[in-house]
């Protein structure tokens, strides 16, 4: 304290600095009215970087984070007797997705009659596209009606055009009680014709409880009935 002696302002304002940093509390140890600067910069720059590293901790900490696991393929095939493209989706925590909502988008290059390249969207339709919940499993189904664009398309139309399908998932996580959302794209090479996926559920030794393998979530098997596709 001696560095400030008879300056009485400056010496209460150090004073309260080290006082809020918790530094040697009860003496003064900076000597020089420059040592009291220094150490001031340094707590208040301790302050802050204590500050913006516990909130940026704490938003990343508890950003939730979705474990929505989509199937690596999807199918085209009959589906209540008329073609439909289908991939699954599942929830692999072990709780619940409230309100959970499904879409599939198309994405794909046309030209216009103007001979313009661009890149057009379309919303392609669901069977079902909410869920009150999503526990297990959810298989995600699209009528290739006359309204679909992709009843238009053949196989090899398809094999030809640059396109991707882009399947996005969101709900309200029962756990932490916010929204989470999940996507995942398919293009051709992803798309398996003529197939239907393996059933995930199955007994157990003793027939009397039904359990469900998600590890088979990607498995498909391939049908000789070809769908009526064009």
């Amino acid at each position: 304290m001696s560095g400030l002696k008879g300056i009485g302002f400056l010496e209460y304002f150090f004073f309260s600095v080290q006082t809020l940093a918790t530094i040697g509390y009860g003496s003064m140890y900076p000597q020089t009215l420059y040592g009291h600067i220094l150490v001031t910069l340094e707590a208040m720059i301790g302050l802050l970087g204590v500050g913006m590293f516990a909130a940026l901790a704490f938003a990343r900490i508890s950003l939730p984070r979705s474990r929505v696991v989509f199937s690596n393929t999807a199918v085209i095939n009959n589906f209540e007797g008329q073609p439909a493209l289908m991939f699954r989706t599942a929830n692999e925590r072990n709780n619940r997705i409230i309100g959970a909502e499904v879409e599939l988008s198309l994405f794909i290059q046309e030209t216009t009659k103007e001979g313009q390249s661009m890149r057009r969207i379309y919303d392609l339709s669901l069977a079902r596209n909410h869920t009150p919940m999503l526990a297990l499993t959810w298989l995600v189904i699209h009528p290739i009606d006359e309204k679909s664009p992709l009843s238009k398309m053949s196989q090899k139309d398809l094999s030809k055009a640059d396109f991707a399908l882009v399947a996005t998932v969101k709900g309200l996580d029962e756990t932490v009680s916010q929204t989470i959302h999940s996507n995942h794209t398919y293009t051709f090479e992803d798309i398996r014709w003529n197939h239907r996926f393996v059933d995930l559920y199955h007994k157990n030794e003793s027939g009397m409880k039904v359990l469900i393998d998600q590890t088979l979530i990607h498995d498909t098997i391939e049908e000789a009935r070809q769908p009526n596709f064009n």
